[in-house]
């Protein structure tokens, strides 16, 4: 191998080390994704906020956007702009500006969980008790049992006795966000509000990948250390740019090489479309066959026939083929031609047969190179990036997967108990959640049972495939009636909840009704 081949070779193969090792990115443990996800963020996340009653309220359109520099939060409704961040907070009204120093106490910001993500992604978090209660600067964070979410959180800053209390946590692009979030003054209810169509979209960072934030104990308690959040991968698109640049640069390489080397292709040109469509060479070569019709030609053994012996064999050469014919011979004979000298070669009737010399080694010409070239740049462009693509995109992809399947369970679990208390609406329903697409049809049974409904529920991603599809048939049943008060009020502090009663029996197959 030639030194510029060498030296090709190793860059090459440092060139796709580096694609690989930057399409590599380590995420980091922490122990609750929950905390972690929020302090790690950096990015923007878009939602809609709704009165949780169902009232046909205008809804609140809401963008929370974090930063180095810090996060700011917009929540715009039909009438007014609350802001909040890390520069202070104001509401907007038509023709009116008020600054507000404590938006979650004023009422100002319905989705609180939104504040406290720019809260823990720019400020350090400590825990107060053991790991169930988390403290900032501002805010008092409460997880579940199983520290999978948060249940509540206080306002320790304010003096309205303000909390909030969170439910029904969706998974958003690798973000847990609550779809239910209730505002509690002074212990009891004051507003309800249901978040929906939300969009997480990650800010991608050009310096390398800092170090993960670390958790340091101190005096028993748990404090994390300022870093910078990780580097995600964003989504990669196929490098067209890249890709035709190269194509370019090789088609601008052959055609000056095909005009330096115009004569000598103008006249090969001019012999292929010559009569013979095989290219025959019009001034053959005299040579000598052996009495057992052996013939020697360019180093190599053919067998013609002994017809040719001591006549004058005249062979005539394709790039593939050779023609033998002579003028006592009435027809001529066509042989594949060979390329490999003999090894090892026989002298006959005293002609010596020629030297086995292979041809000197005087390395590769300008066109091998560049031929070479585009291959390698193919096989890489056109094979081994979309690979590591797939293979970066892997998790995402299976994460994708993973919550269409729980998206389309929830919605086919909420459509049969809906469907149970007698609400059976025919039709079809699409909502958009994240970057999928749920749509739910309900219509009479294809069993042709009476009474009974089929219930189909579809995820699609944004190309239209289907990612999950769930099938229920319901009814016909008695509808359990509703309950009395489905609206719990909140119980004093110190009472004793009243007993449970028993539940009421559904009715056995025999008394339903026929049809």
């Amino acid at each position: 191998m030639r030194p510029t081949a060498g030296i090709f070779a190793l860059a090459s193969a440092l060139a796709i080390a580096a694609l690989a090792g930057a399409l590599t990115v380590a995420a980091p443990a922490f122990a609750y994704p929950v905390l972690d996800q929020a302090h790690a963020f950096r990015g923007r996340i878009t939602y809609t906020v709704r009165p949780a009653d169902g009232t046909s309220a205008p809804g609140i359109s809401g963008q929370l956007v974090v930063d180095r520099s810090g996060w700011t939060l917009e929540e715009h409704a039909p009438l007014e702009v609350a802001r909040a961040g890390t520069r202070g907070a104001t509401v907007d009204s038509t023709g009116v500006h008020v600054g507000v120093d404590d938006p979650l106490a004023a009422g100002s910001i319905a989705n609180a969980w939104a504040i406290a993500v720019g809260t823990l992604a720019t400020q350090p978090v400590s825990s107060i008790d053991g790991d169930g209660v988390w403290q900032t600067a501002r805010l008092r964070l409460y997880l579940n049992d199983a520290r999978d979410s948060v249940v509540g959180m206080a306002d320790t800053a304010g003096i309205g006795d303000v909390s909030f209390s969170f439910d029904d946590w969706v998974d958003v692009s690798g973000m847990l966000l609550p779809k239910q979030v209730m505002r509690l003054r002074g212990g009891v209810s004051e507003a309800a509000f249901a978040i929906s169509d939300y969009s997480v979209l990650r800010a991608i960072e050009a310096e390398p990948t800092p170090a993960p934030a670390h958790r340091h104990i101190v005096a028993g308690s748990v404090e994390w250390t300022a870093a910078q959040p990780p580097i995600r991968l964003a989504t990669i698109e196929f490098p067209w740019r890249l890709f035709l640049t190269a194509f370019g640069s090789l088609l601008l390489a052959l055609i000056a090489v095909a005009w330096t080397r115009r004569d000598a292709l103008l006249q090969r040109l001019c012999r292929w479309v010559e009569d013979d469509p095989r290219g025959w060479e019009m001034r053959g070569v005299s040579v000598f066959v052996s009495p057992e019709g052996r013939l020697w030609f360019d180093g190599s053994e053919y067998r013609v026939g002994a017809q040719f012996y001591n006549r004058t064999a005249v062979v005539q050469a394709s790039p593939l083929f050779l023609r033998i014919g002579s003028r006592e011979v009435p027809r001529a004979v066509i042989v594949a031609r060979k390329f490999r000298p003999l090894a090892a070669a026989v002298k006959p009737h005293g002609v010596s047969a020629p030297s086995s010399r292979t041809r000197s080694a005087h390395g590769f010409s300008l066109i091998e190179t560049l031929v070479a070239v585009a291959v390698f740049a193919t096989v890489v462009v056109g094979a081994v990036f979309p690979t590591l693509v797939v293979m970066a995109r892997g998790d995402a992809i299976a994460a994708t997967q993973e919550d269409a399947v729980r998206i389309a369970a929830n919605a086919l679990s909420d459509q049969e108990a809906a469907c149970a208390y007698g609400v059976v609406p025919d039709g079809t329903v699409t909502s958009q959640i994240g970057e999928l697409t749920l749509t739910v049809t309900v219509g009479p049974s294809a069993s042709g049972a009476a009474g009974a409904s089929d219930i189909i529920v579809s995820v699609n991603d944004q190309s239209g495939r289907t990612l999950a599809r769930a099938i229920s048939t319901v009814g016909p049943a008695v509808p359990i009636p509703p309950p009395p008060n489905s609206t719990p009020n909140p119980m004093p502090s110190g009472a004793t909840p009243p007993p449970t009663p028993p539940p009421t029996p559904s009715p056995s197959p025999s008394s339903w009704p026929s049809g």
